[in-house]
């Protein structure tokens, strides 16, 4: 069995405690928060630009992109409504009926979740996708 790095640091003569290790780690992850929302911001970017033309792949990727990173920084709403597109757009494929009204409503909402910040007021929009995206996934109009 293979220790973890930090049971490593933490295991060896004169290591750190537990506590010590997860706060640096926070710190260095924090150094790239601006970065990583730069990321974010373009990749929505690309999305908006794309448009209702935006194929499948390319909107599964950016939308990984943003849920990846979102899910990194406790974005929990915008990380929220890129799983819900990642869900949308997996099932669309899988049912080979691209939606593209429902995916660009799921866009938009990646571009106002961004703006208003990581608010509980946004739950309703976050259901609404969910709703959005089951019924497109079940071949429901939308």
């Amino acid at each position: 069995m293979t220790a973890s790095r930090l049971t490593r640091f933490v295991d060896l003569p004169g290591g750190i405690d537990i506590r010590t290790a997860l706060v640096r780690a926070q710190a260095n992850a924090e150094a790239y928060r601006g970065s990583a929302l730069e990321l974010i911001d373009q990749a929505i970017e690309a999305l908006i630009v794309a448009g209702e033309d935006v194929d499948a792949a390319t909107a599964a990727r950016l939308a990984e992109t943003i849920r990846s990173l979102a899910g990194m920084f406790e974005l929990a709403t915008l990380e929220q409504s890129a799983a819900s597109l990642c869900d949308m757009v997996r099932a669309l494929v899988e049912r080979g009926a691209w939606d593209s009204r429902a995916v660009w409503v799921n866009i938009r909402a990646l571009k106002i979740i961004r703006q208003h910040g990581d608010s509980e007021n946004l739950q309703e929009v976050l259901e609404g996708l969910r709703r959005l995206g089951a019924r497109a996934a079940a071949g429901r109009q939308t």
